[in-house]
């Protein structure tokens, strides 16, 4: 099937490798720091080997204590030879599963991880605590999820294909780039709900096997209420996997709006509940009651003016890109860069507001007002750093450097206020212009590599 292409308005810029385009892979796939690493490893871990063995004939103590560095240091040697072998081309079954899907390269290192984090927990158990045997707990409920991630892995191909070609059959039109996006992301998200099914299952039956019955219902939130709290999540998220798989009379955007209302009605129901039987002196639901509200709001009016926002979200994004594109990446590079915008504007709204009744609450109760300011401007730095996310996305800046100097650099103005404004507070000694000097030299180090590289 022939794809429509959008040529955008900047000149194509010379294309990458996918290594090139990565600076963590184009790192860890550097052969001479490969080496360095795996040589340091060795190298290191025969000292210590070495000086084990020194210790243990003249002391008698045969406690090989050089496992646990081995082990650790280990998880850090694994990842990087994984990286090496696989975007190297090295090995063949690696290589396969690189070009196969980022499910398969995500599987890889999990299985790697999965394994030596639980053989370095069993080391530890049996060697440190023996009398107490608990290796098996993170062995099986991480288990859970990593059997789910294999179950995936194991069949991937052949479910993608099949759910592939139900959406062909379901929309011919559609492009097969967005069939083939849409078949992952309809089974990735199955193995993530049939997950979140069996932790639910498996810990409320060891919860309750292990909790005495006289505490099922002595706790300020008792068991029960805590597993009908986990159980509205559950539902929620089920229905969720309905509505966006399953329904087609709504498009995506209401079903977002739809399913974000629910989770609003769900969450907030059960912390209306706590606070009024647990806390009935000390009530604040209404702080998620309204915040929440504004993200819902903001969101309605997403959707009702959705048709003309998208387009609009559209030309934005053709003029910040280079090269040509096909309809599918297109809208979803808008999509992209609308949920990053209207994101940070609902955060911007529930800071104004939030901090209109936090000061509201410290009015009532008495509390000085220099506290509102420092909360202020501390919940600030959250909001600007999402603002540079904002940035980031407008701008398309993809290099690695470059797009994290645009965070670091907002954090560190935020921040710098907070610090100046403490500072004028307590004036004995200036010590905010220290530490911004000190940040600012590693910040400035950071804005020249991303230039310069």
């Amino acid at each position: 099937m022939t794809q429509e292409t959008i040529k955008t308005k900047k000149e194509p810029k010379k294309t990458a490798s996918k290594n090139e385009q990565n600076l963590l892979i184009k790192v860890l796939a550097n052969r001479v720091l490969f080496a360095v690493h795996l040589f340091a490893y060795i190298a290191v871990s025969g000292l210590l080997v070495l000086l084990w063995g020194i210790n243990a004939s003249l002391s008698g103590d045969l406690f090989f204590w050089p496992v646990f560095t081995m082990l650790g240091w280990g998880i850090g040697i694994g990842f990087h030879t994984i990286t090496y072998l696989m975007f190297n081309d090295k090995v063949e079954y690696l290589t396969r599963v690189r070009k196969e899907s980022t499910f398969g390269i995500l599987y890889i290192y999990h299985l790697f991880f999965y394994a030596i984090v639980n053989a370095l927990i069993f080391i530890a158990n049996l060697l440190i605590t023996p009398g107490i045997i608990y290796f098996y707990w993170p062995l099986a409920m991480w288990g859970i999820g990593f059997g789910f991630h294999t179950l995936g892995f194991l069949t991937w191909d052949q479910f993608t294909e099949k759910e592939s070609q139900k959406l062909k059959q379901k929309n011919p039109e559609a492009e097969s780039k967005k069939i083939q996006m849409d078949a992952q992301s309809k089974i990735v998200n199955l193995w993530v709900l049939l997950a979140h099914i069996s932790y639910f299952i498996v810990a409320n039956i060891l919860i309750y096997i292990n909790v005495p019955a006289t505490q099922i219902q002595t706790e300020p939130f008792t068991l029960i209420e805590s597993t009908l709290t986990w159980a509205t999540v559950l539902g929620i998220h089920v229905f969720g996997y309905y509505l966006f798989f399953y329904n087609d009379k709504f498009p995506k955007v209401l079903k977002g709006l739809i399913l974000h209302i629910t989770f609003y009605i769900g969450i907030n129901a059960w912390i209306i509940y706590s606070d009024l039987t647990q806390l009935p002196e000390m009530v604040t639901f209404y702080y998620p009651l309204i915040l929440w509200g504004v993200a819902i709001l903001v969101h309605t009016f997403l959707y009702l003016k959705w048709d003309s926002i998208q387009p609009a979200a559209i030309e934005e994004t053709k003029r910040n890109l280079s090269g040509e594109y096909d309809k599918y990446e297109l809208n979803k590079k808008a999509n992209r860069l609308l949920f990053w915008k209207w994101s940070f504007i609902s955060h911007l709204l529930i800071w104004a507001l939030g901090i209109v009744l936090i000061g509201i609450n410290f009015a009532i109760e008495g509390i000085n007002m220099q506290f509102l300011v420092i909360a202020a401007l501390g919940w600030l730095i959250g909001v600007s750093v999402h603002g540079g996310c904002f940035i980031v996305v407008l701008k398309n800046i993809s290099d690695f450097l470059s797009w994290t100097a645009t965070l670091h650099l907002s954090a560190y103005i935020s921040t710098a206020v907070l610090l100046i404004t403490l500072n004028v507070m307590a004036p004995a000694f200036p010590w905010s212009a220290i530490a911004l000097a000190g940040w600012g030299i590693g910040l400035g180090i950071h804005i020249l590599l991303a230039k310069l590289t």
